[in-house]
């Protein structure tokens, strides 16, 4: 007896799952899949074409150099702002250069349509069984995801004077926090009201040049005088893993070139720290250059008496502190005995606030020696310099920079 005789209900169920008319409609299904995540990818790769031209324009910009017509002859896709800033000095900016200024702007993305697909994806969930993770799952499969961009330049009197990108690849509000490599250029770094920010030791490294973050997000500035390579790694991106099949993982798959940077940059930083001179003139120099805010006094130590470590409390931990008086203000605001750094035995990790070094700076002196003091800028190290001549030169012939109204640090952080 056939297995058809002895199953007869079975067999007539396997003949109509595999017959043709089921084949057919598998296979058109299947063909359809395919053809929808064919058009998706294509629509986000032309999208990531715009993207990379925008900033292959950028990046050939020449900062106080380029004119605005010039500009808008060589960067695609940007739109004016409406609005005209006038410039001038005031209390909380301080003495900015005056002028007109104007921003341009360009943005591209699927913002819209993904708030629209989160949205169908969490109401369904909530009334069927399907999870909502499922459905992100499937659009990632099908190579829809989430894609922002957007880019900025400055222009004060008809001249580039700041430009800036981002990308996203998550979209969370405010939408820069999404961001998984932002860039900016700069002049100097200041904040409102003269309100001090923290300066990680990496930024002390390379004040013209740094990059900081992780896989999830890298950011970078550049200085208008910072080297070629340096700029050029700054616009160097690739966006194929938004429209390719595995999707974007790290930032680094993006921003290759900005990652080694990254790396080269706490290497540096961490061994100079665990030098036997940590804190060399030149970055001294690139206090004063780049950061129109910080303070420098001459002091002369006047004594030692037993006071409190940083970060420590008067119950549970005591160490020599060291007091000074005023021999020259050298830059910034009046000193006071409250302004002067405490260094304590510890500074911050290059790269990692969850890690800390032995402070192998300056902590306390004798009786009679000087030293440099910068406050009214919250350094992570180097606070208190030995005031060698060399010192004293670097801060002296250094050229600050000029301050622009658009690199005013909103933060705390640097």
């Amino acid at each position: 007896m056939t297995v058809a005789e002895r199953l007869p209900t079975f067999t007539k169920l396997w003949r109509a799952l595999t017959g043709r008319v089921v084949r057919w409609s598998f296979l058109a299904v299947v063909a359809l899949l395919c053809l929808t995540s064919a058009a998706i990818r294509l629509h986000t790769f032309l999208v990531t074409r715009k993207i990379q031209a925008v900033i292959s324009a950028l990046s050939k910009l020449r900062i106080d150099e380029t004119s605005e017509d010039e500009l808008l002859k060589t960067t695609p896709y940007l739109v004016r702002s409406a609005s005209e800033y006038h410039v001038a000095p005031n209390n909380e900016a301080g003495d900015v250069e005056t002028g007109i200024e104007h921003f341009y702007y360009a943005t591209f993305g699927n913002q819209n349509n993904w708030m629209r697909f989160e949205s169908f994806a969490w109401r369904t969930s909530r009334t069927t069984w399907f999870p909502s993770v499922w459905f992100f799952r499937i659009a990632d499969l099908m190579g829809y995801r989430y894609l922002g961009f957007r880019a900025g330049v400055f222009v004060l009197n008809g001249r580039v004077s700041k430009v800036g990108y981002g990308i996203a690849n998550t979209l969370v509000f405010p939408e820069p926090v999404g961001e998984v490599i932002s860039v900016e250029s700069f002049h100097s770094r200041w904040a409102p009201r003269r309100s001090a920010f923290y300066v990680p030791s990496i930024i002390d490294e390379s004040p013209q040049f740094y990059v900081e973050g992780d896989d999830s997000h890298l950011s970078g500035e550049f200085s208008v005088d910072a080297s070629s390579q340096s700029k050029l790694d700054a616009f160097q991106v690739n966006l194929n893993c938004f429209w390719r099949l595995s999707g974007c993982e790290h930032a680094r798959q993006i921003a290759p070139r900005l990652w080694e940077d990254k790396l080269a940059i706490e290497r540096a930083a961490l061994a100079r720290l665990q030098s036997d001179n940590p804190c060399p003139d030149r970055i001294l120099t690139g206090r004063v250059r780049y950061y129109s805010d910080v303070s420098i006094a001459l002091l002369e130590a006047t004594g030692t008496r037993p006071g409190n470590t940083a970060g420590g409390s008067a119950q549970t931990s005591t160490d020599l502190q060291t007091n000074y008086k005023l021999v020259e203000l050298l830059r910034g605001a009046a000193w006071a005995p409250g302004k002067t750094p405490r260094p304590g035995p510890t500074v911050t990790f290059p790269g990692d606030l969850r890690r800390t070094l032995q402070n192998k700076g300056l902590r306390w002196v004798k009786k009679g020696e000087r030293v440099l003091a910068f406050y009214d800028v919250w350094y992570d190290s180097c606070q208190l310099v030995p005031a060698t001549p060399s010192a004293l030169a670097a801060i002296q012939s250094a050229v600050p920079a000029v301050r622009r109204s658009e690199d005013e640090k909103s933060g705390a952080l640097q």
